[in-house]
């Protein structure tokens, strides 16, 4: 597949995402580099007046865990793949466009480019900044349990996640006509295969009386991890030397697990949603950009898929919830608020096209 860049689509879309990237780069700065600079002056604090270290472990602990880190990053990837496209879902402006000697595949193919270059640049940029401070500041760390290569790992699985999930926001963009509603419904999609899994784990749970722990539970579980993109780069702590009498010598390490098998389902996903990027955006019709589905095939999909989910969601609160586990009034409520569902989705779709 050949790749050729324009200058002109780099230049304008840099134009409407170069205030994403600098929010990018500022907030990995804040929530790694300098959270590592606070951990290291609570050690040097804590040396000082106790004669030991409080945490081992704590440059490898304050590198890879934040949960504001990220809500953040997720939010920024999304705002990312909207600013690429803010000013274009027009008829007006993909009519010029499209007017000019470049193929809707350099449009999508530039666009994607250009966020990719955005995501990689914020993290390449980071990760050279916390490489000189661990250089610099290597008497206060243990590198036997913080080795080098942590920053390394970082690097590698977070970029390619969050590549992951702006390659989908992008694939949402491409088939849907309104910028924030596509952003909305990509965000909330994510969420359904452990949302789906969740809901089996529940309905098996009830039917057969199973343990929380039992095999096939913890294997949904499993599944559910492996389906749950937004924590493919939640690290995994481990405990170590709990029975010690001295709290610091306890210690807890962060680790990302099936680091290898993850970042090859990343890729192959990147690759997947890429082409279909492609593909749809190569066969959008003009007159479709302000409808909310920019197919009709999909369309159809889309209500559907939305409408089972809501029934399912509804019919978790009422029947698992509210009626303490009851399987019949699940089923029918969840089959009730899916016909609404789709109902009120058909009105509103018919009124925004």
């Amino acid at each position: 597949m050949k790749f050729k860049l324009n200058k002109s689509l780099l230049y304008k879309d840099w134009k409407t995402t170069k205030w994403v990237a600098m929010l990018m780069l500022f907030c990995i700065l804040y929530t790694k580099l300098f959270k590592l600079m606070s951990a290291l002056n609570l050690q040097k604090s804590y040396l000082t007046q106790h004669g030991q270290m409080l945490a081992v472990r704590w440059f490898n602990n304050s590198l890879l865990y934040g949960s504001l880190y990220f809500a953040a990053m997720t939010a920024l990837v999304c705002l990312l793949s909207l600013a690429l496209f803010l000013n274009e879902k027009s008829t007006q402006s993909y009519g010029l466009i499209f007017s000019m000697p470049f193929t809707k595949k350099d449009i999508i193919k530039n666009k994607w480019f250009l966020g990719i270059v955005i995501i990689i640049g914020s993290f390449l940029i980071n990760a050279l900044l916390i490489s000189l401070f661990y250089l610099a500041n290597l008497k206060w760390i243990d590198t036997s349990l913080n080795p080098f290569s942590d920053i390394l790992k970082w690097l590698l699985m977070d970029s390619t996640v969050y590549i992951l999930l702006f390659t989908i926001f992008l694939f949402f963009q491409t088939i849907m006509g309104n910028v924030i509603f596509s952003s909305i419904t990509c965000a909330l999609t994510l969420l359904v295969p452990r949302f789906l899994i969740l809901i089996i784990s529940d309905i098996l749970t009830i039917s057969f009386n199973l343990a929380y722990d039992s095999k096939l539970l913890v294997k949904l579980n499993d599944i559910g991890n492996y389906l749950y993109i937004y924590s493919y780069n939640f690290p995994n702590s481990q405990w170590y030397n709990t029975n010690a009498k001295n709290a610091c010598d306890v210690y807890q390490i962060l680790s990302y697990p099936n680091l290898s098998l993850k970042l090859l389902i990343c890729w192959i996903l990147i690759i997947l949603f890429s082409a279909l990027s492609l593909y749809c955006f190569s066969n959008r019709k003009l007159e479709f950009n302000n409808k909310i589905i920019c197919n009709s095939k999909l369309e159809t999909v889309f209500k559907w898929c939305v409408s089972i989910c809501a029934g399912l969601m509804i019919g978790a609160f009422v029947g698992l919830g509210y009626f303490n586990e009851n399987i019949f009034v699940f089923s029918l409520s969840a089959i009730l608020a899916a016909m609404v569902a789709y109902y009120i989705l058909n009105k509103i779709i018919n009124v925004m096209a």
